[in-house]
């Protein structure tokens, strides 16, 4: 039989009360409204409290500025032959997109409105917004625990750590890939045939031995 604290009615306030502030003391929820009553529920009895974002700790920025490491390297050398005005702004804008993107996913999640399609986030992190999402999902606690979107998320991220050191190495590994494989094609087209005889490819017949004495 619970108390009638546990059932969320104490000296007349109820939680249909309009005005009152929720905290959460020692695993437990107090409310408090414009009256001053005070209300104590279990975890069972009230609705989880809104998830409230969090600060940004010192080793989560110095993991972001270690993974901006090359891609920066790589849009510093690109510089020399595009302008710096049309790269660097359009990817800070599209790190602030994918970092509203994530925010207002978690908000719509709490209230339980329509998400975001996950298609979507990951596409503004590929076109350079992971960033953005990187400092989103640590900032609000954005689908940290979803095993399928970290492998998906990091795998962007090493996207770009590869095509940024392939872009401050001129390209040699794709480079070599290429030419092995227009070597091996050049190979096959080279190959020489069978000799023969008036246009007919001659084979050994069953009684003609292979290998004679």
């Amino acid at each position: 039989m619970s108390n009638p604290a546990s059932c969320g009615m104490i000296s007349g306030c109820s939680v249909t009360d309009p005005n009152y502030d929720v905290y959460r003391p020692h695993g437990n929820i107090r409310t408090q409204n414009d009256r001053g009553c005070h209300l104590l529920f279990d975890s069972q009895t009230m609705p989880p409290a809104p998830h409230y974002p969090r600060r940004l700790s010192l080793i989560q920025l110095t993991i972001l500025l270690v993974l901006l490491t090359l891609p920066g390297l790589a849009v510093a050398q690109l510089t020399q032959f595009i302008p710096a005005v049309f790269i660097v702004p359009p990817l800070l804008l599209v790190s602030l997109l994918t970092w509203l993107a994530c925010k207002f996913d978690k908000q719509w999640a709490q209230t339980g409105q329509r998400r975001i399609p996950e298609v979507r986030l990951h596409l503004l992190e590929f076109i350079g917004g992971w960033p953005g999402s990187f400092l989103a999902q640590r900032r609000y606690r954005h689908k940290i625990r979803k095993l399928s979107y970290q492998v998906s998320f990091w795998l962007i991220i090493l996207t770009w750590q590869v095509l940024a050191f392939e872009s401050l190495s001129n390209w040699q590994l794709t480079r070599f890939i290429t030419s092995r494989s227009a070597g091996e094609a050049s190979t096959r087209l080279t190959k020489p045939e069978q000799p023969t005889t008036h246009g007919m490819i001659i084979t050994p017949s069953r009684d003609t031995p292979l290998h004679p004495r």
